[in-house]
């Protein structure tokens, strides 16, 4: 396993902490502020090749499509995050997200 950059833990650390704040802008009903932070944090897992923060940043932006009664999103959105939770090996999120796509 190759050792971290400085740039590479900072680029890491902004990835998480973009993925909290759209968390808690989602909690705070800020769906416009959720929509900015996840979208980043998705952004630079991909940048990263991150796949356990990309999984959790497509099903945040899934769950925010859903609570903004937007099924077109939400379906992709939560099928392309439960496909990389079952790469993953993370049965727990996959179900999670598959009782999701179930109330669609």
């Amino acid at each position: 396993m190759e050792a971290l950059t400085e740039r590479d833990l900072k680029e890491k650390s902004r990835t998480i902490a973009s993925a909290v704040a759209g968390i808690m802008a989602y909690t705070q009903g800020d769906h416009e502020a959720s929509q900015r932070h996840l979208q980043e944090s998705l952004e630079l897992s991909v940048r990263m090749g991150d796949k356990v923060r990309l999984a959790h940043a497509t099903y945040g932006l899934g769950l925010l499509a859903l609570a903004r009664q937007d099924p077109d999103t939400a379906r992709p959105r939560l099928e392309e995050a439960l496909s990389l939770f079952l790469d993953l090996g993370d049965a727990q999120d996959a179900s999670t997200v598959r009782s999701h796509l179930g109330t669609l």
